[in-house]
């Protein structure tokens, strides 16, 4: 079983705001397994997943939108959270490919 695991987070807006780095690796081989990572942006009960932390940038200082992108609500992830996946974290996100806009 995959777990996920939070290895930095920053808070910010008092509190109502973070942005985290998270792995995900296969708990029966320990944390050296890592598989996948992710950087998150929390607001709003919502959590928008980037694989780039150039593309979490754009998003949440610049608001672009032509980058990939996911999203996966708080609760969905709070429960993969404390779980476990059987399946890989990307496959649980809503993913947009803003890149393809206006092409």
């Amino acid at each position: 079983m995959n777990k996920i695991k939070t290895v930095h987070e920053e808070y910010y807006h008092g509190n109502k705001n973070s942005i985290s780095v998270v792995v995900v690796y296969d708990e029966a081989i320990g944390i050296n397994s890592i598989n996948e990572t992710y950087i998150l942006y929390f607001n709003n009960g919502i959590y928008s997943v980037f694989e780039t932390i150039d593309d979490c940038v754009a998003f949440v200082v610049y608001d672009e939108k032509k980058i990939k992108y996911g999203y996966i609500n708080e609760d969905d992830f709070d429960d993969l959270y404390e779980d476990g996946l059987h399946n890989n974290f990307s496959d649980y996100v809503e993913w947009i490919d803003g890149r393809e806009l206006d092409k």
